[in-house]
């Protein structure tokens, strides 16, 4: 399954547009979010890829570059643990400054604000 998400799919917290892949599928050991803006990616860092921005470059082959790691996913039982061997997201995220449990906090409580809670 392909699903695009942009920022109207997106969590906001604290003027954070992040991206809920739970929103998806609640299984997550088979879904991996590509995406230029390492906010989009704080709340599942283990499932994601950061690229390059492509909005100032019409020759952006960042997608033809990750082929490879993408068709090697295919055959991983996890993507997560394949993900974490070769980017090691979360540690650079969490090693940027960014306190991912505090952030996954604040998602769930506004999460649960959203919805009547």
């Amino acid at each position: 399954m392909s699903l695009r998400l942009y920022r109207d799919s997106c969590s906001v917290v604290d003027g954070l547009f992040l991206k809920d892949l739970n929103r998806v599928r609640p299984d997550l050991s088979r879904v991996v979010l590509v995406d230029n803006s390492p906010v989009s990616l704080l709340i599942n860092p283990d499932n994601s890829i950061l690229v390059s921005s492509f909005y100032a470059n019409p020759d952006d082959t960042a997608l033809a570059q990750l082929l490879p790691i993408l068709r090697k996913l295919h055959h991983a039982g996890d993507v997560r643990f394949a993900l974490e061997k070769e980017f090691q997201m979360r540690e650079a995220l969490e090693q940027s400054g960014w306190d991912l449990a505090d952030i996954q906090r604040r998602h769930i409580e506004q999460q649960w604000l959203e919805h009547g809670g």
